[in-house]
C-alpha cells in the first residue's frame, strides 16, 4: 500500500495517545520497555497510536536514575528515587519543573486525541496507582497519579483515560473503546 494511502487509513481511525514504553519503546529508565500485548496485539488495529514518553521529553535520557513522588499527595514533588551521585539534597533533586517544562507543549495537543493509555504506577503517567512517598520516605497509605497525566486531566478532563492494567479487565477495556469511539465519532 503507497504512504499516503497507508497515512489515509490511520486518520480514519481514532487518534489515542499511549505511553511509549507499552508500545515496546526502550525509553523506561532501565532502558527497557513495558510492551503490553493487548495495546499491540488487539487495540493497535482499531485505534492510531500517538505515542509520548514525558520523561524522555525532559531530558531525562534512557537509561537514567529512577524517580518517584514525593511529598503530598494532593501536590507531589518529583525527585530521583534513593541518593543520587553528584546530586545534594536541595532543590536540584527537584525534578517537578524540567518535567513539565518537556511535556508542555505535548499538553497542548491533547485536545487532538479521543483516548489516552497511560503506564501505571508511573510518576509521570500512572493514573492513581503511582506510588506517593512522604518525607521520611515511607510510602503514602493512598496513591496518586503521575504528574504528565495529572495535567492531562485538568487541562482535559473529558479525555478518556485508562491504565494499561486495567485494559486486561474486558468490560473496562470495552467501555474505554466505547469512548474513544464515541469521542471520535462526536469530532467528525
Amino acid at each position: 500500500m503507497p504512504a499516503n494511502q497507508q497515512k489515509q487509513k490511520q486518520e480514519q481511525k481514532p487518534k489515542v495517545g499511549i505511553s511509549s514504553c507499552l508500545l515496546g519503546q526502550l525509553v523506561r529508565y532501565d532502558g527497557g520497555h513495558s510492551r503490553s500485548d493487548i495495546c499491540t496485539e488487539q487495540l493497535q488495529n482499531q485505534f492510531h497510536f500517538v505515542p509520548f514518553c514525558p520523561e524522555v521529553a525532559a531530558g531525562f535520557g534512557t537509561p537514567r536514575a529512577p524517580i518517584q513522588l514525593v511529598g503530598e499527595l494532593s501536590n507531589p514533588r518529583l525527585e530521583y528515587a534513593g541518593p543520587q551521585p553528584n546530586v545534594s539534597n536541595t532543590n536540584d533533586s527537584n525534578l517537578t519543573e524540567q518535567l513539565t517544562e518537556g511535556f508542555l507543549e505535548k499538553l497542548e495537543q491533547m485536545g487532538e486525541l479521543d483516548g489516552y493509555i497511560t503506564k501505571s504506577r508511573s510518576p509521570s503517567c500512572g493514573d492513581g496507582s503511582t506510588p506517593v512517598y512522604g518525607e521520611s520516605g515511607e510510602p503514602l497509605s493512598e496513591t496518586g497519579s503521575g504528574l504528565f497525566i495529572s495535567a492531562v486531566k485538568e487541562r482535559h478532563p473529558t479525555l478518556p483515560l485508562i491504565e494499561e492494567t486495567a485494559l486486561e479487565h474486558p468490560q473496562s477495556r470495552e467501555l474505554f473503546i466505547a469512548q474513544v469511539y464515541s469521542r471520535y465519532k462526536a469530532k467528525n
